[in-house]
């Protein structure tokens, strides 16, 4: 939220106004990455074994976009950066069009 918090106290988004689709997305890429290549990721294991156990469980009833989804996450948890995940997310699946969070949730969930 440290993008979205910057651009309120700069008055680029208004009290009551929502973020546009790209500021949520640039936010929570930035929230994602690893602080650096030395660090391990900060992805802590349990959460990252309940996730892929969830996907594992539910992979071989998915859509074909919602399998390349939990590729992607499945890519984001051994690296610690869900980049490629958010993004993959955050395109229209046809079109590749920007999402906004309203379609990008009704897409996934």
């Amino acid at each position: 939220m440290n993008e979205i918090n910057n651009k309120f106290n700069n008055n680029q988004i208004k009290a009551g106004e929502m973020p546009t689709s790209e500021t949520v997305l640039m936010d929570l890429v930035e929230r994602t990455k690893p602080q650096n290549n030395n660090q391990p990721n900060n992805l802590n294991n349990k959460p990252k074994e309940f996730i892929k156990k969830i996907i594992d469980t539910n992979i071989s009833n998915m859509d074909d976009n919602n399998k390349k989804a939990a590729e992607k996450i499945q890519e984001g948890l051994k690296t610690g950066d869900m980049t490629g995940a958010i993004e993959h997310m955050f395109k229209h699946p046809k079109n590749g069009r920007p999402l906004s969070y309203a379609e990008m949730r009704y897409l996934y969930g």
